[in-house]
């Protein structure tokens, strides 16, 4: 018996997600090592300000993850605040810090936070020995 989908597929889950950083819309990227790969430097993340694009390494762990992902917002937010041409004292990062923890926390926050779980209908045929039994509906749980 070979049962197919009919219609548009349906994408589980995804390694791409759009976030807000100060009303500034960015895209959170997963990807693999190869896309972080500079010539010799291997990297876990990068930030690209000028297609407000942060990429974060797909096979990390959970937490190194989430601290990839406040590094990389830290970088978005010193290139929003335009503080990426400044020479920043031990001083000043600390007030940079404590200034913008909570945005780089609910950036986090809203990244790390569990899908949605919705049910969709989608329609199948049941082919037995070349012969199609019709169209039926079958509920499929997906992530969104």
């Amino acid at each position: 018996m070979l049962r197919y989908y009919v219609g548009t597929k349906i994408k589980l889950g995804g390694t791409t997600m759009k976030v807000k950083i100060y009303n500034e819309s960015w895209e959170v990227k997963e990807v693999t090592q190869e896309e972080l790969t500079d010539g010799d430097k291997i990297y876990y993340g990068s930030c690209q300000d000028q297609k407000s694009l942060i990429r974060v390494l797909k096979d990390l762990d959970t937490q190194r993850k989430r601290s990839v992902l406040i590094h990389e917002v830290a970088h978005a937010i010193f290139s929003i605040t335009q503080c990426a041409n400044e020479d920043l004292s031990e001083e000043l990062v600390v007030e940079f810090i404590a200034a913008h923890i909570d945005e780089i926390s609910n950036v986090v926050k809203e990244y790390f936070k569990p899908k949605k779980k919705v049910k969709r209908n989608v329609k199948t045929k049941t082919i037995v020995d070349g012969t199609s039994s019709g169209p039926e509906v079958q509920g499929i749980t997906a992530t969104q």
